[in-house]
């Protein structure tokens, strides 16, 4: 199961890796759900896999311009891959790494600053 998608935000601030706040404009994004064990009906084990990409709204300028394009725009890059593990249909154990990255804010244009990394494991319900 895959699914790509595109959010294009008008009001509203987000909280970036480095915890400033920041105005996105868009995201784009992609979701994976590969089943290792079994399929849609009866799953065992699932990797997932979700990509989100954010750009940020430039103040007093215009989104593209001639010579920079988005580069000019502060970016966040976020990766999340995982594995869940379905005692029931319903029910699973997940256990998930992710990494969210700054891609030019702070001192420098070129080099990230900020980030978040970790291991999350849990349980979902699906009702």
């Amino acid at each position: 199961m895959s699914s790509v998608f595109t959010d294009v935000y008008f009001y509203g601030n987000r909280v970036a890796p480095n915890l400033v706040p920041y105005a996105p404009l868009l995201s784009i994004g992609t979701k994976d759900k590969l089943f290792l064990i079994g399929d849609v009906n009866n799953p065992k084990l699932a990797l997932n896999l979700d990509m989100r990409f954010y750009f940020e709204r430039k103040y007093g300028n215009k989104i593209f311009t001639s010579h920079d394009g988005l580069a000019g725009t502060k970016r966040e890059f976020d990766l999340t891959v995982g594995f869940m593990y379905y005692l029931t249909k319903n029910l699973d154990f997940h256990v998930e790494t992710y990494g969210f990255n700054n891609l030019n804010r702070g001192n420098s244009s070129t080099l990230p600053s900020g980030f978040k990394d970790g291991v999350y494991a849990g349980f979902g319900y699906r009702f």
